[in-house]
């Protein structure tokens, strides 16, 4: 049973605990209390910017390695308030055991809490690259506005998404952007990478699904605008590979660059009218519309 003086004892560990939950419990409260009588001025959806979907992935994962790392410290001081507890129940006579038990358990949840936060980190890092990537591929492309061309970023299909779609005059684009790291130091041309028409060859390794995938974007989203606009629609496959000099010794229907100067990458003789480019636009656009304002939310 907890008597007055084992209560004194914990008042410490419950201060602890208290301190690292009272704040954030209390900012939640108190920013509940100066939205609840406000709302967004925007009466409509926004479109979806480029890497929109890896940047809600990045908040999360964040939130979940702030999450890890704050149950740790948590953890430790509900074990040391067990273990105090215990003690005090025992009148003292408890063993060695019981300490090192406590401490076993402190620290194995230390370790895999800090693994776990370490993996997510890991991960983290590559979704910013793949961010950053998208970032700078939808920068470039807004280039092509002024040549006519409406460009739409992360546009939602079944169960994947379309980094970039690009219409105009010369055409439909389906963009897919792939971020690669390179080395620190640049040497023996290890910033460049052959395109075979079918492999993309790295300086220590090679990748071919890349291609694949920006084909089967491509497929896929020729099959939707045909449902969409009841007209048939071909779509070029395109795949950006951010900051890399591109060497090209083969021949295919995926058009690889570098993410600069989009405006080579979709040159070509006028295939779309000015009426077909808006029809195909105004289905692309309801999709991409989606993204719900987030100041003043209620939930």
């Amino acid at each position: 049973m907890l008597t007055e003086s084992t209560f004194i004892i914990l008042v410490p560990s419950l201060v602890v605990v208290g301190m690292m939950l009272l704040p954030a419990y209390l900012i939640v409260v108190f920013f509940r209390y100066y939205t609840k009588k406000k709302k967004s001025p925007l009466n409509m959806n926004l479109l979806r910017s480029p890497g929109h979907s890896l940047r809600e992935q990045i908040i999360e994962i964040s939130q979940d390695i702030i999450g890890w790392l704050l149950m740790i410290p948590l953890v430790a001081s509900a074990s040391y308030a067990v273990f105090v507890t215990n003690r005090l129940q025992a009148d003292g006579q408890e063993t060695g055991l019981s300490v090192y038990v406590v401490i076993l358990m402190v620290l194995g949840l230390a370790v895999y809490g800090a693994a776990k936060a370490y993996r997510m980190v890991l991960k983290r890092n590559t979704l910013r690259l793949g961010y950053e990537c998208e970032l700078a591929v939808g920068q470039e492309l807004s280039s092509l506005i002024k040549e006519d061309y409406n460009i739409y970023h992360d546009f939602p299909a079944d169960g994947f998404n379309i980094d970039h779609v690009a219409v105009g005059p010369s055409g439909v684009f389906a963009i897919e952007t792939k971020g690669r790291a390179k080395q620190a130091v640049a040497e023996k041309e290890n910033w460049k990478l052959n395109y075979d028409g079918v492999r993309l060859q790295f300086p220590t390794w090679t990748e071919t699904e890349p291609v694949l995938q920006a084909r089967r974007q491509a497929q896929w989203l020729e099959k939707w605008i045909r449902s969409s606009t009841g007209v048939p629609q071909a779509v070029v496959p395109v795949l950006a590979i951010p900051g890399w000099f591109i060497k090209r010794t083969g021949v295919s229907d995926v058009r690889v660059y570098n993410g600069k100067n989009p405006s080579a990458t979709v040159n070509g003789q006028r295939v779309l009218s000015d009426q077909r480019i808006q029809a195909i636009s105004h289905q692309i656009e309801n999709k991409c519309r989606d993204v719900k304002s987030e100041s003043y939310k209620k939930d």
